[in-house]
């Protein structure tokens, strides 16, 4: 008996693995350990009861890992139907079994329940409740707006990542209704400054070498002092004076907790909730978790800098300061110190005699020239990081956020702004076609009726439209389902900042006026009459071999129409849809028919006398026929349970 269980027990491991080889679909380890003890568990009671219990047996050895095989598939599969609908999509792959890792998947799925306890606390605390919340794509999922001061309280509270979190979802009012996105602006990412000597370890382990070897003078008291890094003023040893922003220590261990909290919380929402399944939180967890990796990176603001140097004039009235790359790195910055105060201070515009109008006129001009000719801009363009300087110029400071649009994006959202200048529903809607996604069904002549509604209520003669033209033109493409690409949300998100900084400049200032004259100037050398040549030029050389080619395909045609041999031919199942929804089809019918066999079978197997006996009293016949009746039950209950869910019957 002894050796037959450590038999039993050696081929165990490589039964199981070839059950869900066999099954063709990848299982964690856990799945597969718990499917195989059971199966190996019943595979052994079952043949030692048929054989009698015969120690040394080879039909009892045999019959063990055959049943076994079997069982486990069953368990496997049995498994799966326990799992939530659609959890189990992104498995469906064959592969070999993965070694698996048990203390470290334990470990990193139970690193993030202090932090999620934390933030069900807090919630809990502030007011938010369950029954608060709808799951509406495109329309508001809070029931009033103090839900919304309790959603935005509990993230400032819990602070971490899950401020910069609630900083990039302000951004995303394509996807969250405007009382969130309105309250998630406010969060602030000020707290107290860690302490001197933890900035300095850090300063000087990036200059492997003590301060005064580099700067002269370093005053260590915070300029400003983020969640981030803390911002102090230096001067080098030539005497320029520069400012030094240095990285909070620690931060990498922090912000790789919350990122493992937040990416197990969009996991359960998108596999648990109706509201996961349409926004992808997952893939917006991992978005976000992308671009806050850039933002811990100074390297890449010290590269946003000089690329934005460079789209800039040299004798504009906008000045982007000079980073010295040589000394700063991933977790250092140095760069040029601007002379000036925020915008908000009206007294020291005042006292340089600025003609606000024209700055703010020139200060529109040169940002569009980022956005739409050189494709790199600002995203942050608030009051606090627009300094006016002692000389009357405009400085952009904090370019840790910066936007970078392609040559489609820049030109469909040019083609955007014309379009609502010159109320043109057409143009406006080619334009979110190029760059929007679509996520269903969407009629144009909906659509069109939709877009011209937004222009009858803010471009009407004598109105004052602004960018929020804009921002609920996104809130109307939400609800036919249709999202623009990241990118042109947060530039959206960034005129909205821009256009508040112009007003704070000159409360008078129209910016939609203007930026209807700036869109004509960029459109206007291709509208010239030079220019109509060259594109017609261009488009003619782009033509002109499929032009040769039309009259033989013509000619080709004609003959095959004559001649009764012209044929037409449909591509099916191009769209990803038409897949999906002939896939579960399939499934439900394939399904059905094997829930019906098994069911047929299984009467019929229960009506046949003669048999081997189970337990020396129970017909074997018996207890597969119930068996086979459960499991019909199980999968016919399955493929109901789906159409219900759907709603449609």
């Amino acid at each position: 008996m002894a050796l037959h269980i450590l038999t039993v027990v050696l081929l165990a491991v490589p039964t199981t693995l070839l059950a869900n080889r066999l099954l063709g679909l990848r299982r964690g380890w856990l799945t597969l350990a718990i499917a195989g003890a059971f199966g190996w568990l019943f595979g052994t009671i079952f043949a030692g009861s048929l054989g009698g219990w015969e120690e040394g047996s080879s039909e009892v050895l045999l019959s063990t890992i055959l049943l076994s095989l079997i069982l486990t598939m069953v368990f496997i599969v049995g498994l799966d139907l326990l799992a939530p609908r659609g959890s189990l999509a992104r498995d469906e792959e064959a592969g070999l079994f993965v070694i698996p890792h048990p203390a470290r998947d334990i470990k990193n799925s139970v690193s993030f329940l202090p932090r999620y306890w934390q933030l069900v606390t807090l919630a809990r605390k502030n007011g938010v409740r369950r029954g608060g919340v709808r799951a509406s794509p495109g329309k508001s999922i809070v029931d009033d707006a103090s839900m919304a001061v309790a959603l935005r309280k509990t993230v400032e509270q819990a602070g971490g990542m899950l401020i910069k979190l609630g900083q990039v979802a302000s951004t995303r009012d394509d996807l969250l209704p405007p009382e969130v996105c309105e309250e998630f602006a406010k969060l602030q990412s000020g707290v107290p400054p860690a302490p001197r000597e933890q900035m300095q370890h850090v300063l000087e382990m990036h200059l492997a070498g003590p301060i005064n070897q580099t700067f002269a003078e370093f005053d260590w008291e915070p300029l400003a002092a983020g969640s981030i890094a803390h911002a102090y003023r230096a001067s080098l040893m030539d005497g320029e004076r520069v400012i030094v922003k240095i990285q909070r220590p620690g931060l990498d261990d922090m912000f790789d907790r919350d990122r493992r909290a937040l990416l197990a919380a969009a996991k359960l929402l998108e596999r648990r909730t109706p509201i996961g399944l349409s926004l992808s939180p997952v893939a917006m967890a991992n978005e976000f978790s992308k671009g806050l990796a850039e933002e811990l990176d100074f390297t890449i603001e010290a590269t946003n800098a000089v690329s934005l140097r460079k789209a800039t004039p040299e004798d504009s009235p906008v000045v982007i300061p000079r980073v010295h790359r040589e000394l700063s790195g991933r977790l250092v910055l140095v760069q040029e110190e601007l002379d000036g105060v925020s915008i908000q201070n009206h007294s020291a515009l005042d006292a340089a005699r600025v003609d606000r109008p024209e700055l703010a006129r020139v200060f529109m001009r040169v940002y569009f020239n980022h956005v739409f000719e050189a494709g790199v801009y600002h995203a942050d363009p608030h009051p606090g990081n627009i300094l006016a300087l002692s000389d009357g110029h405009l400085g952009l400071i904090d370019l840790g956020a910066v936007g970078r649009l392609s040559p489609t994006q820049r030109n469909a959202m040019l083609a955007m702004l014309i379009g609502l200048a010159t109320n043109d529903v057409e143009r406006i809607r080619h334009a979110v076609e190029e760059v929007g996604d679509f996520h269903g069904d969407v009629s144009a002549l909906e659509l069109d009726r939709a877009i011209a509604g937004i222009l009858s209520r803010h471009m009407a003669p004598g109105m004052r439209a602004g960018v929020a033209t804009i921002s609920e033109l996104v809130g109307v493409l939400g609800e036919f389902r249709i999202t623009l690409q990241p990118d042109l949300t947060l530039l959206i998100r960034a005129l909205l900042s821009f256009e508040g900084s112009l007003r704070v400049i000159d409360p008078q200032f129209d910016i939609f006026s203007e930026a209807r004259r700036a869109a004509t100037d960029y459109l206007s050398p291709t509208m010239s009459s030079e220019g109509l040549k060259a594109a017609i030029a261009r488009e003619a050389m782009t033509q002109f071999p499929r032009l040769r080619r039309l009259p033989g395909r013509i000619d080709a045609a004609l003959d095959q129409l004559t001649t009764g041999r012209l044929e037409a031919r449909v591509s099916f199942l191009r769209s990803e849809q038409d897949v999906r929804i002939v896939k579960s089809l399939v499934n439900r019918v394939v399904l059905g028919l094997l829930a019906a066999m098994l069911g047929v079978g299984s009467v019929l197997l229960l009506g046949v006398e003669a048999g081997p006996v189970f337990g020396n009293s129970v017909p074997l016949n018996e207890v597969l026929g119930y068996l086979g009746l459960i499991s019909s039950g199980v999968l016919t209950l399955r493929v109901v349970g789906e159409i219900v869910r759907e709603g449609l019957n």
